[in-house]
């Protein structure tokens, strides 16, 4: 029975060192994105040296915080959808990465992959979405417990930074267009924990959390 339980207190142990985080900041505004090449949930590799050029919008987390972040905020999806269909054309890119955290021995990496194409499809969804089934994308990015959402420029150079998924504001929009037209924010965003949102009643921005406001007109 002990021989067992240290052989139990062992194994937890290089759990705990195997699976820690790797060490340094995650990438911060002003910082160039750190390269990767992965492959979507139909297979496609996406690289991010080859979306130089394009303006990308990158959001990463784990599954259970994508399907909640979906379910609470479906309006939201739907503004990212009319959102991307605005400006895909126009040099824009989404990408999300789903990272594993808690998932059952049992579940494997195409069935979370064939969950993951039928919410898209279901709900319309626009983005790029790539499973982190090794955690090794959450390692290069430096991700602890709350999603990360970056906005890269043409030349792979992060302009915004926040904590959280991406909430379609007036910020992100006039940002966005900044990127694609070609210049860059005059005054970087960098992760406050809150995300700004304009409210057209008063014109001011307020820090929020996570709150979609309805009297904002998108995409204009």
């Amino acid at each position: 029975m002990k021989t067992g339980a240290l052989i139990i207190i062992i194994l937890l142990c290089l759990g705990r060192f195997c699976f820690a985080e790797a060490p340094g900041r995650s990438p911060a505004v002003g910082d160039a994105f750190p390269q990767f090449t992965a492959v979507d949930i139909y297979g496609k590799q996406v690289s991010i040296e080859k979306l130089k050029g394009r303006v990308v919008i990158l959001s990463i987390g784990y599954f259970d915080q994508s399907r909640k972040q979906s379910e609470d905020n479906s309006a939201e999806v739907k503004r990212r959808g009319d959102f991307y269909s605005a400006y895909k054309d126009k040099g824009l890119e989404v990408i999300r990465i789903s990272s594993k955290r808690a998932v059952p021995f049992f579940v494997t990496k195409s069935f979370v992959e064939s969950k993951a194409r039928k919410t898209c499809e279901t709900d319309n969804d626009p983005w790029t979405v790539i499973i982190d089934w090794d955690g090794s994308l959450k390692g290069l990015l430096k991700m602890a417990d709350s999603p990360l959402t970056f906005i890269i420029d043409k030349s792979g150079i992060i302009r915004y930074k926040n904590n959280g998924y991406l909430i379609v504001d007036k910020e992100v929009e006039e940002l966005v267009k900044k990127l694609i037209s070609g210049g860059n924010m005059a005054k970087p965003v960098e992760d406050t924990g809150k995300i700004p949102i304009y409210d057209a009643r008063t014109g001011k921005v307020e820090e929020v959390e996570r709150i979609v406001k309805a009297d904002y007109k998108p995409f204009r």
